[in-house]
Parts: C-alpha cells; sequence; structure tokens
C-alpha cells in the first residue's frame, strides 16, 4: 500500500514537472506586455513550427483569430493544413534580433536585415523589413493575429 502510495505520487510530480514546463517559464514571459512577451511569442512560435505542431501554434492565437479558424483547437489545427498560416511558416524567419513594432497594443515582429529565408538574398537588399507576425496584447498575454503584410 505504501509502495502504490509512493508511485502515485512520483507519477503525479513527473506530470506536473511536465505540465510546468509545457507552459511555465514561456507562459509567464508571454504575459509581459511590452518587447519581452512579444519575444516569448517569436521563441513560442519558432518551436511550434519546428515542431510541425499546428496545435501548439494555435494554442497561441488570439480568440478572435480562433474563432475564425474554427473555435476549438483542433479545428484550427486541421484549417492550417488547409488554409496556411497567418504569419510567415519559416521557423528560419524567427531568428533573435529582429525588430518589434508596437502600436498600442499590438506589435509586429520584423525579421532582422539579411536573415530572411530566401534563396535569392539580393532581392531583400533593397526591400523594407518584413513581418514575420503580428500579435496583440490580449487578456493579459500576447497571442497571435492575421499578419501585416
Amino acid at each position: 500500500m505504501r509502495r502504490r502510495a509512493w508511485t502515485l505520487g512520483v507519477v503525479a510530480a513527473a506530470m506536473m514537472s511536465t505540465l510546468a514546463g509545457c507552459g511555465g517559464q514561456s507562459g509567464a514571459a508571454l504575459k509581459d506586455p511590452g518587447a519581452a512577451g512579444v519575444e516569448a511569442l517569436r521563441q513560442a512560435l519558432r518551436s511550434a513550427l519546428g515542431d510541425h505542431d499546428a496545435r501548439a501554434q494555435c494554442e497561441l492565437f488570439a480568440p478572435m483569430l480562433l474563432e475564425s479558424r474554427g473555435g476549438s483547437l483542433v479545428a484550427c489545427a486541421k484549417s492550417l493544413r488547409e488554409e496556411g498560416l497567418p504569419y510567415m511558416k519559416s521557423p528560419k524567419a524567427y531568428v533573435a534580433g529582429g525588430h518589434i513594432e508596437f502600436r498600442g497594443n499590438e506589435a509586429s515582429y520584423m525579421i532582422p536585415f539579411a536573415q530572411v529565408p530566401s534563396e535569392d538574398p539580393e532581392y531583400f537588399e533593397s526591400e523594407p523589413p518584413l513581418t514575420a507576425f503580428t500579435a496583440i496584447y490580449t487578456e493579459g498575454a500576447w497571442r497571435v493575429v492575421e499578419r501585416e503584410e
């Protein structure tokens, strides 16, 4: 009996640490209303894109974007496969060091110059910075909205 209680305790502790690892530090960083929160969103998006995790991407969406994608994480993930992404799809676009433009409670993450994933780097020498994603600070955290072109 004692061994069973100990085993259940170990399993519960492992589950809690896993859950804390998934949303703990990253989730708290997303709540920062400044550049640190946008940076946390950049890192979370890069990770979700790199892992090809459509559900994790949808978890980062603003409520209005999630609603337009079916209203649930399952429907949203399916829509990403069928309709495409509301932000740049290459994880290479999410390198650190980009410029963040703020407009009230909205922010756009601009890819650092000469870091744009492309096969023709000369094309980007005369182009303005590209927006990897646009986010809004809503309900106490940064969330993705449709990207401005």
